[in-house]
């Protein structure tokens, strides 16, 4: 049986059964009738059986009785035969109908918001400050000022360097860049210089804009000017311009991992409570709560499961489950080797998050052990780009 279109659905199908000695006299009556039918078959049994539409099943039944076949109803499938199933039942009737109306008259809100591009950026900050321009789950497109929206988003968070929003039927599409994904901040035409952002000793350079005050072998201090922004040119005078590049040198890093030996364990409770939200749009209304919570001590968890088309997309209503998770916490302590093990994977992880990109020469590590914690003592010889933007203004001399 092949019912899979939503036309068949909501038209509904119904199942026919006969003799399978009559089929070639019901094949002829379709025929004639001009009946349009779906899975004709005759069965191992010698039943012949086909789906038809609810009038054609009707106009098809009426047939074989003037003809003296014998032709009786099986099956049925489809939304009028839901529908007379519930005729009974007018409120749950009174309800589908309630939400099919504001399904179709939704379609003029904003059902969901997809964002992409963003790594540092969380979902729940660009949401908060997507609502309070005026955008959220639930605000009417027609009302919507796209424009202005970007800009207002933009301008109140400094880690969005650039946002695009798509409204396309219901959903909206918002695709944002972060700040800092240009090095050096490339894109700018403001004059800069590049300083050195720690003590080292020049390795080499890789320039794409400036003036090179420093070369391979120099020491040079915090601060120190890199390259320059200004030069002088003996045929064509001043040039101001912005630098760009990276000037790598051997530096000398030094990082201390401190691990406590006393610490707290959660050990999670039996208890747990359960809280139950519908939502519709971005209303959010209790429906079922099993406990209390009477203060103790949880971790709560949250999660949204949203009703779908068939097609996938996603509808304004969902359910949300909130859990709140009962623990207490106990003194434990850390043997001298698990704590030795906690501080050099904490060492690896600062060194990776501070040098990503720098080439490891020499590492020296040495460890104090205390009556309260393991210490780690570590000293990093390594090469890495030191040079950071430094802008400047500048005014030309008259004459």
């Amino acid at each position: 049986m092949r019912h899979n279109s939503c036309m068949s659905f909501f038209l509904g199908q119904r199942e026919l059964l006969g003799a399978g000695c009559d089929a070639h006299k019901i094949l002829n009556i379709c025929m004639e009738q001009k009946i349009i039918y779906r899975d004709f078959t005759v069965d191992s049994d010698g039943n012949t059986r086909l789906w038809c539409s609810p009038y054609m099943s009707y106009i098809l039944l009426r047939a074989c009785r003037e003809s003296r076949i014998e032709l009786r109803r099986g099956k049925s499938f489809g939304l009028p035969y839901i529908l007379w199933n519930l005729r009974k039942r007018r409120g749950l009737l009174l309800g589908m109908l309630a939400a099919v109306i504001m399904v179709v008259l939704s379609e003029n809100y904003i059902w969901d918001i997809r964002i992409t591009g963003n790594q540092t950026v969380t979902y729940t900050q660009l949401t908060e400050s997507l609502e309070e321009c005026g955008l959220y789950v639930g605000s009417r497109i027609q009302e919507l000022d796209v424009d202005a929206i970007e800009s207002k988003v933009a301008l109140s968070n400094k880690n969005i360097s650039w946002i695009a929003i798509n409204i396309v039927g219901t959903h909206a599409n918002i695709q944002i860049r972060e700040s800092g994904e240009a090095p050096n901040d490339i894109q700018s035409t403001n004059p800069s210089n590049l300083i050195a952002a720690r003590d080292g000793q020049i390795e080499y350079l890789e320039i794409f804009g400036g003036n090179p005050i420093v070369k391979s072998g120099d020491t040079v201090r915090k601060g120190d000017i890199l390259v320059s922004g200004i030069w002088d040119s003996n045929h064509y005078g001043l040039f101001v311009t912005r630098s760009v590049g990276k000037v790598y040198a051997r530096t000398i890093r030094d990082f201390k991992i401190e691990v406590s030996f006393e610490y707290e364990e959660k050990i999670l409770e039996k208890r747990k409570t359960e809280e139950k939200y519908l939502i519709f749009f971005s209303k959010e209304i209790k429906v079922f709560e099993n406990a209390g919570n009477d203060g103790a001590m949880c971790d709560t968890i949250e999660s949204v499961e949203k009703l779908r088309f068939f097609n996938g997309d996603i509808l304004p209503i969902g359910i949300k489950t909130v859990d709140n998770l009962f623990y207490r916490t106990e003194a434990r302590r850390y043997t001298e080797s698990e704590a030795m093990n906690i501080a050099y994977y904490r060492l690896n992880e600062q060194i990776r998050a501070e040098l990503p990109n720098g080439e490891i020469l020499k590492k020296t590590v040495r460890y104090e052990v205390t009556d309260n914690s393991y210490v780690l003592y570590c000293t990093v010889h390594c090469i890495e780009d030191i040079a950071i933007v430094q802008d400047f203004e500048f005014v030309f001399p008259n004459g």
